[in-house]
């Protein structure tokens, strides 16, 4: 469990932002695939595939410390919420009531604000060989949303490679709740010192959100006139700096 063990060592010589060391775990199945997480964000942190006997390759990209941890602004492999994906302005209506919630990029509110759940150190619920539950609670009013909200989101490994991750959420008030992880990965390998500009990736889907240049939903449901893939050949993958 080399990424394991390298990750435990250089993200806890740190404290986080709570003044404690981060805790991590390893999942591990029979083909010898690890996954690493940290109680910091449920963040994931590592994602070693098995090639052969004895090889492997990392193929989540990320960060080994935590000072780079708190210093990316990519969310990279962490839970992001209460709302993954922005807000306009920051504002919505629920049952005759406005809100104004945290806004923390181009005046709008991404995920969850500005300190949204990938800032937060989770509870390490229940844990085996191969999963782990992570629980946190965020109380009425965090960065601004209504009702107390708790979160339990569990990551699975199983014997065919496959990672699952389950959110559950329960409230005593309405309020918006969107999670997800925010994980990138180049299938070449991290540190392959290849671009996943080559990679192809379809999604098979009838319909999309049109959005402004600033990724805001202009309130409507488009239908794809054709396939779409988001990767090369359909539509060239480019380069954000």
């Amino acid at each position: 469990m080399g990424a394991f063990t390298t990750l435990t060592h250089t993200m806890s010589a740190h404290n986080a932002c709570d003044g404690k060391p981060a805790t991590l775990v390893c999942l591990t199945n029979t083909k010898g695939m690890e996954v690493v997480l940290m109680d910091i964000g449920a963040t994931w942190l590592s994602c070693q595939v098995p090639l052969g006997e004895n090889d492997h390759r990392e193929v989540l990209l990320g960060v080994s410390n935590m000072a780079d941890f708190q210093a990316q602004k990519s969310y990279m492999g962490v839970t992001v919420g209460r709302y993954a994906n922005r807000i306009a302005k920051g504002l919505f209506s629920l049952d005759g009531e406005t809100y104004q919630v945290a806004v923390n990029q181009a005046g709008n509110c991404l995920h969850g604000g500005n300190e949204g759940f990938d800032k937060r150190r989770w509870k390490i619920s229940t844990q085996s060989s191969s999963s782990v539950s992570f629980s946190l609670v965020s109380p009425d009013g965090d960065q601004g949303f209504p009702g107390e909200l708790s979160v339990l989101v569990t990551y699975a490994l199983d014997d065919d490679n496959g990672l699952t991750i389950d959110y559950k959420a329960t409230t005593d008030k309405a309020t918006p709740v969107n999670l997800t992880n925010h994980a990138y990965f180049n299938l070449q390998g991290a540190d392959s010192g290849e671009d996943c500009l080559s990679h192809h990736l379809t999604l098979t889907a009838d319909n999309y959100v049109p959005t402004t240049e600033s990724g805001i939903p202009l309130g409507e449901i488009a239908r794809l006139m054709v396939p779409r893939s988001i990767f090369a050949p359909v539509r060239p993958c480019v380069r954000i700096s």
